[in-house]
Formats: C-alpha cells, sequence, structure tokens
C-alpha cells in the first residue's frame, strides 16, 4: 500500500482491520472466551476482494517495473518436446501418468519468440484491476433467477421493500420462526386464520384480498392475486399496455403491497389498527401523491393515464381540482 502512495492513517485503518479482530466459538450451544484474530480478515469478508484488488494492482506495477528493468527474461522453447528423464517410468501408474500428460499437452504449441505475460480474463490479454473485480463478481456474487425491478415513481426505500419481497426475504412470521426466532405465533395478525406466509399476506388474507378488488375495480384489471405477487407482476408484463401505463400500474402495486405491509406491521407493534378500513383510500392518496412529486414538474391530468380519479381526495397540497372536475396532478412544492 505504500508502494501504491496511500497514506499511513489510512494504512493504519487496514492493519487495525486485519489484527485488531476477535471472535468466539460456540460449544454446545454456549459461547468461549473471546480471541483475537491475528491472521487476517474473516471468511467471507466483503473487504477482502477489495484488499486483493490492490494488492493485485501493486504486483502488477511491481512485475511490470522488474520487467522493464531486465530481471525477467523468457526462456526459448523449440517446438519438438525433449524429454530429459533422470529415470525412465516404471510402468503401471507412472506410464498411465506420463500418457495422461502427454494427452493434455499434445496441443500445445510453442514458438521460438521471446516470453511475455499474457492475462487471459479480458479479450485483450491486458491485466486490468477492473477484469479481476468482474471475475470476483462472477464468482463471488450470487445470480438471482428474478431481474431486479425499479419503478421511477415511488421512494428507494419501497423498490427495496419490493426487492426483498420478490426475493421472499421480507421477515414474515413464517420465515422468522424457519430462522429459529421465538416468536408466539406464525399466524397472518390481520386475519388470524392462516399461516402468514408471502402469498397469504399479499393476497391471500381476505383484508388483503378485499384491497386488491378495489384496486381492480378503480383500475379496471383483474389480478391474479391468488397465485402470488410474482404472478401480477408477470401479468403486467405480459398486458401489452404502453410503457407509460405499465410503469404507473406498476407504481400502484408496489404502493398497494408497501400500505399492506406497513398496516401489517402497525398491528404487530400495538399501533391503532382501524387504518384497515381506510386502507384503499389511503393507497390511492399515496399513489397520486408519489406520482405527482415524481413527475418532474410537468402537469397531467389523470385521465391522460387512463386512469379513474380516486375515490376520494387525496391531500390538497399534492393535487388540485380542474375546471372540469377531474383531479388535475401537480407538482408538490
Amino acid at each position: 500500500m505504500s508502494f501504491l502512495g496511500f497514506r499511513g492513517k489510512w494504512m493504519s485503518w487496514i492493519r487495525a482491520c486485519l489484527y485488531s479482530a476477535r471472535s468466539s466459538i460456540l460449544i454446545n450451544g454456549s459461547p468461549t472466551e473471546e480471541f483475537q484474530i491475528e491472521r487476517g480478515l474473516r471468511q467471507g469478508d466483503p473487504l477482502s476482494p477489495f484488499l486483493f484488488i490492490i494488492a493485485m494492482e501493486g504486483l502488477h506495477v511491481a512485475i511490470e517495473d522488474i520487467v522493464q528493468a531486465g530481471y525477467f527474461k523468457g526462456a526459448k522453447i523449440g517446438r519438438v518436446w525433449v524429454w530429459n528423464w533422470r529415470r525412465r517410468p516404471r510402468g503401471g501408474v507412472e506410464d498411465a501418468q506420463l500418457n495422461e500428460l502427454i494427452s493434455l499437452i499434445d496441443s500445445v504449441s510453442l514458438s521460438n519468440s521471446d516470453d511475455k505475460w499474457t492475462w487471459d480474463l479480458d479479450s485483450d490479454d491486458a491485466f486490468s484491476v477492473k477484469g479481476v473485480r468482474a471475475y470476483l463478481d462472477r464468482q463471488e456474487l450470487l445470480e438471482g433467477s428474478i431481474p431486479t425491478r425499479w419503478n421511477k415513481f415511488v421512494p428507494r426505500k419501497v423498490n427495496i421493500m419490493i426487492w426483498r419481497l420478490l426475493l421472499d426475504r421480507l421477515p414474515t412470521r413464517f420465515n422468522l420462526s424457519r430462522k429459529g426466532f421465538d416468536i408466539p405465533s406464525i399466524l397472518c395478525p390481520m386475519c388470524i386464520n392462516s399461516v402468514e406466509v408471502l402469498d397469504h399476506i399479499f393476497g391471500g388474507c381476505h383484508i388483503a384480498s378485499n384491497i386488491w378488488n378495489a384496486i381492480g375495480r378503480w383500475l379496471e384489471v383483474a389480478f391474479p392475486v391468488d397465485k402470488g405477487p410474482k404472478s401480477i407482476l408477470e401479468c403486467l408484463d405480459s398486458s401489452g399496455w404502453p410503457k407509460k401505463k405499465k410503469d404507473v400500474i406498476e407504481m400502484i402495486i408496489y404502493t398497494t403491497w408497501w400500505s399492506i405491509w406497513r398496516a401489517r406491521n402497525e398491528i404487530i407493534f400495538g399501533q391503532p389498527n382501524d387504518n384497515k378500513d381506510t386502507l384503499f383510500d389511503s393507497i390511492v392518496s399515496v399513489s397520486h401523491m408519489w406520482l405527482s412529486s415524481r413527475n418532474c414538474g410537468k402537469s397531467a391530468p389523470v385521465e391522460d393515464l387512463r386512469l379513474p380519479p380516486p375515490v376520494s381526495p387525496p391531500d390538497p397540497a399534492a393535487v388540485s381540482v380542474a375546471g372540469d372536475g377531474q383531479w388535475m396532478i401537480v407538482q408538490c412544492c
């Protein structure tokens, strides 16, 4: 790191990460006394690949300097393989290993040119830190079968929540119990009738089902809520609607999931739960508010997006009434 120009303070931070960590071991369910780890980072530490990249960059620069100085020189080898035995193979396993070696190198062709350094992770045979990082990502990062979706009309926290929802990583009562958490019940806190799994809380629960029926009447769309959240998005993707309308409908779907999850949390954590009766009106209001606040200041009547007006007036700060009685979306100030 000093060779690459890193300052002493930064190197002391990295040194502290490597040598000041402490750990303990569980023996029969009880942790032992903590002991100091003096041999680098723990397995799976996210800092490890970044330190590896820094080390590789320093090694690359050092090797280039050594090659230019003439300390590294390649050996010239002809095209004919010449075997120089200390002793001949004795048959049996040794002959089999020799035949395997010959089959592996039979297609190798060596030229009389000088040896050179090549990098086979990139197409141009040139070493780059970017190539190392891409290789590490391909080896270490998990590839999900579901592409990440991002809707520009909803806040970032909603997009992150939807990403966790589609991966079934939300802390539903069933997921918590499966991970070993001691919880008083795994039943749905909204209906107390079924186990709280992902498909139930966002569709199978009669409260969620009533919400989706109201959303369907509002948008004049029939959502397959009984088949789970993924089926709703698959139905949206195959609808054939214009992209602008798809984005807005997707925003309303996200808002519905977000509102259901928020209402569920309010019930669990002891907050007033009388919002179930007004949940649909809240979804409509929040949908219009998010759409208006992220419309880049361009006024857009709801009918231009082929969406019916909300059942109840949203927040006056977010919308205003046009002359024909329709709700006009304007930018929030």
